[in-house]
This record gives C-alpha cells, structure tokens and sequence, in this order.
C-alpha cells in the first residue's frame, strides 16, 4: 500500500522488493476476507438506488487487483468516478482526555482519500453522526442528494 501510494501521489519510485518478498506480499492478501458489506453500506445504497444512482459495492479504484482488497471503495459510481465512502467511528481520532470522537479523520482514511482523489476520484464521504442524524430527521434523501451535488460531480 505504501509503495502504491508513494508512486501515484508522490512520483516516488521505491527500490524493487525482492521477488521472494513479493510472493509472500501476494499470498497474504489473497488471504484477506472479501470486505462484507455492512449495514451502513447497504442503508446508503438503498438511497442511492431510490435517487436512481448506479453505483457498485467494494470496487478498486486501480487496474491492478492485488490492491483490490486494501483499496476498495465501500460505494462507487465507476461511470463517473465518484467513490463514497461511509466512516464509521474509527475512521476519526479521538480527544485523548476524554476519549471523545472527534471530527478529525485519522491517517489511513486521509491517505485513502487523498490517493483516490490523486486517481481521479471524487471522494464524498458520509460521516456517520451526520448519516443518523439526518436517518432520524427523515431528510436522508435531500441529505444525501445535497451531498452529492455539492460534489461538482454531475452523477
């Protein structure tokens, strides 16, 4: 992930790693679970097909599959590039004091945005206190219609 993050956002070309490394990288992440589709992301694609929205589940923003599993996008407009992305409670940092959820994403959900956005992509993603608050509200559709024009992105 580091070394696909170094060339497409830095330009950066690390060393080659050793073929013997490479195999043993390949086979850990043919290991890896398929990513399950959550209950959030079923919810968001629920709304998504009510505003007539064609999107996919779990699509990699890359040609090359073996970054598939690491990279995936939890809902994609491939047609027009648009990845969304639900974050959950540990995609942000919390007050150390108190232990509070903050605002602030931590680093591996900024990393991902930020590569996605260097591929191309525009990125939107659902906090998801503003997901439930807005669920709760009944004005989850204008919401997240709102969202998505906001983007720029003419889905």
């Amino acid at each position: 992930q580091a070394q696909l993050m170094a060339m497409v956002l830095d330009g950066v070309m690390l060393p080659a790693m050793p073929d013997g490394f490479l195999m043993k990288m390949d086979l850990a992440l043919k290991a890896l679970p398929v990513n399950k589709i959550t209950e959030s992301e079923n919810a968001v694609s629920s709304v998504l097909n009510k505003l007539g929205i064609m999107h996919v589940f779990h699509a990699s923003p890359v040609a090359d599959t073996r970054w598939g599993n690491l990279l995936a996008i939890d809902l994609a407009c491939t047609e027009h590039n648009v990845a969304i992305e639900y974050e959950g409670s540990f995609h942000f940092l919390k007050e150390l004091a108190s232990g509070e959820i903050t605002r602030t994403e931590n680093g591996s959900t900024k990393a991902k945005r930020r590569l996605l956005e260097k591929l191309d992509w525009t990125v939107i993603n659902i906090d998801y206190r503003d997901w439930e608050a807005a669920t709760q509200q009944g004005t989850v559709e204008d919401w997240l219609r709102q969202r998505l024009v906001s983007s720029g992105n003419s889905i």
